[in-house]
């Protein structure tokens, strides 16, 4: 069929070539692997069954300590039963029999689990009855021996093991024995074997807790073999091995580990497997790097023919898939675009898109040029297309002319591409004139809003989460001295506050909060941030020439449209003409007070809004009372007034009340 490509005898038989060196090879890699990966199984296989014989052969030397241990328990129990006054000589023929030092200590515990006999003093405990093999012996009324986990020795840098037995009487614990073993000359039998430095042997309990090891029993006293060991699943095979990471460093180990007879322990022997098949892995993979470059060599030969040709035809395929798809993209995409000529402006080709848009044919427009469309100056259209020509410039805003003459605003993204006809401008135009319309109503907005700030006659300080200044009005400015440039991104609100304001209202938002607040910017903003109302009190501003100015300050959250967050405003009233007003009637008055005084005049104050009343001193005395026994209200001064004199008195302030007269005025007695 025309246009398809026909396979011809040459590249066949390059390509049939080519699969067939890919067959052979990738069937000799194969048959390598399995050969490498079979010489590394049975390295394996021979580490499993000596790590097996060693560990065997390690737990018949711990046996046999443990045994004659467990001798030594058993006749100094005996004693114990019989109560013999020659504990003390048992023990020492005890420690005489062991001259190897493997014995640290003999324990006589009694029952209620206090030390009564120790052949070290220094070793004995005030008491045992919190410890595992005491707990052991209470609860299983056993006659076995218990062997415990590696203890803290009585001195820096040892450790020991204790192997107890109980004695009962009548079933009843009546004591334990004890015979302090020390780890380190179990790990010397385990050290004897002679293993490579990598490798490890190790004494282990049932639980997972170390009792020797040739790594030392300072490293391992706090660790535990992990709990999928194969010697601690409850197997009831007496020897096996496994494969796993050792705990210490992680690496590759095969272990073989044989269970102690009549003893809840376990000798386990790890092999390093690096260290012995890192020979073994290397040769392999020097043979496989070799045997890979030889099998490379081969394809790479076999196939260079089959690629050659091959690729030739390929890329006519690409080139005519590539202009395919180029024209669906240009044709189908409801994209606005336009190819042009950056020599002359003329319009090279157009989308059905763009003669929508434009509402022109589209033959139409490959006979217009670009500046019949943009309301620019032709030198301008043309020095914008030499920016984008020579990249220096990829993105543009322009004014475009429909058909209909209408203008649209549009966005230009345009960048060069190269044709058999030389350079031309692929541009992308998108219709923006619905969001330009909306950035203008925005800048009016803002422009409102910002003459509303700058004509309030209120210092407004707006702020982000952390207290930075993010505006600063006119009123601001105005009162403070500082130019908004000057402060917007540049200082928080403490820069306008009194330390001293500060740290005293700090105590008294601590105290309403509950928690200390410390003194700073919390203290301006903890309360509308917490609480969610506005804080209002009076402060002192401090201005940029150094004056004070007492304001009225409220401090509210700033939320956006969705509810979140987004920081503070604080609006400040200057009240220096106020509190010169609350100074003047202060003055007034004192002065009031001072002539009252002076003239020896009782007086009341009666507040109708309230009905408070304030009654001085003067009044108090003349009618023999101190002024803290009288109550501030109008029936402290109605019940002092005679009764033949009180109807008058009532019916005169009654009237005053009314309205009646300018003036209360009675004359009456006081008893």
């Amino acid at each position: 069929m025309a246009g398809r490509w026909s396979p011809r005898p040459v590249p066949l038989i390059a390509t049939t070539l080519f699969l067939l060196a890919l067959v052979l090879s990738a069937s000799y890699w194969r048959n390598l692997v399995d050969e490498q990966e079979s010489a590394v199984n049975a390295s394996l296989a021979e580490m499993a069954l000596s790590s097996r014989r060693a560990s065997a052969a390690a737990t018949v030397q711990i046996d046999t300590v443990l045994h004659s241990v467990d001798m030594a328990l058993v006749d100094l129990r005996n004693d114990y039963l019989r109560h013999s006054r020659d504990i003390g000589q048992n023990a020492k023929r005890v420690l005489a029999d062991h001259p190897n030092g493997i014995i640290g200590n003999i324990l006589i515990i009694n029952g209620r689990g206090r030390a009564v006999f120790s052949s070290d003093v220094e070793g004995r405990a005030s008491t045992h009855r919190d410890q595992e093999y005491f707990r052991s012996h209470t609860e299983h009324r056993d006659d076995k021996a218990f062997i415990s986990q590696p203890l803290p020795g009585p001195k820096a840098g040892e450790a020991r093991v204790l192997v107890t037995r109980g004695v009962f009487r009548d079933r009843r614990l009546v004591g334990v024995v004890a015979i302090e073993l020390r780890p380190t000359i179990l790990s010397k039998v385990l050290t004897d074997m002679a293993l490579a430095e990598e490798d490890m042997a190790s004494v282990i309990r049932s639980d997972g807790s170390y009792i020797a090891s040739t790594r030392g029993i300072n490293r391992i006293l706090d660790l535990r073999a992990p709990a999928d060991r194969p010697f601690l699943l409850g197997s009831t095979l007496s020897q096996g091995s496994f494969r796993a990471k050792s705990i210490f460093n992680s690496r590759p180990v095969t272990a073989g580990w044989t269970r102690v007879p009549n003893w809840p322990l376990s000798v386990v022997v790890a092999l390093d497997e690096q260290s012995r098949l890192d020979r073994l892995l290397a040769r392999d993979q020097t043979t496989r790097l070799r045997t890979l470059w030889s099998l490379a060599a081969m394809v790479l030969m076999a196939g260079g023919l089959a690629i050659l040709l091959i690729g030739l035809d390929r890329r006519n395929r690409k080139l005519k898939d590539s202009e395919r798809r180029f024209r669906q993209i240009f044709d189908s995409n409801v994209s606005v675009k336009l190819i042009i000529d950056p020599m002359d402006g003329r319009i090279v080709d157009a989308n059905q898109a763009a003669a929508d848009f434009y509402g022109y044919e589209r033959d139409a427009l490959l006979t217009m040029s670009i500046g019949d469309i943009n309301c620019l100056p032709q030198d301008a259209v043309a020095e914008e297309m030499r920016s984008a020509l020579r990249e220096r410039r990829r993105y543009f805003n322009f004014s475009h002319r429909l058909a209909s003459g209408e203008i649209r605003q549009v966005e230009v993204y345009s960048g060069p591409m190269d044709t058999p006809d030389g350079p031309q401008l692929y541009s992308i135009i998108h219709d923006v004139t619905e969001r330009y319309l909306a950035l203008q109503r925005l800048k009016d907005n803002e422009a409102f809003n910002q003459a509303i700030l700058d004509g309030a006659a209120y210092s407004i300080i707006c702020t982000d989460l952390d207290g930075v200044v993010t505006l600063f009005n006119h009123g601001a400015e105005t009162l403070l001295g500082y130019q908004a440039e000057e402060v917007v991104g540049n200082y928080t609100v403490v820069h306008f506050h009194d330390i001293s304001e500060l740290t005293t209202y700090a105590n008294d938002i601590s105290r309403i909060l509950g928690r200390q607040v410390e003194v700073g910017l919390d203290v301006l903003l903890a309360k509308a941030r917490e609480l969610e109302i506005p804080d209002q009190r009076e402060w002192t501003y401090l201005c940029k020439d150094g004056h004070r100015v007492p304001v009225l300050l409220s401090i509210t959250k700033l939320m956006d449209a969705d509810g979140n967050h987004t920081g503070y405003v604080g609006i400040g009233q200057d009240i220096t003409a106020r509190r010169a007003a609350e100074q003047r009637l202060k003055a007034s008055e004192q002065r009031l007070n001072l002539v009252l005084e002076g003239a020896g005049l009782g007086l009341w104050d009666w507040n109708l809004g309230n009905g408070q009343v304030i009654f001085n001193k003067r009044w108090a005395e003349m009618i023999g009372y101190h002024l803290n026994e009288i109550p501030p209200e109008i029936s402290s001064w109605k019940r002092k007034i005679h009764p033949e004199d009180l109807p008058a008195v009532e019916q005169a302030l009654e009237a005053h009340l009314r309205g009646e007269s300018d003036q209360f005025t009675a004359m009456h007695r006081l008893l």
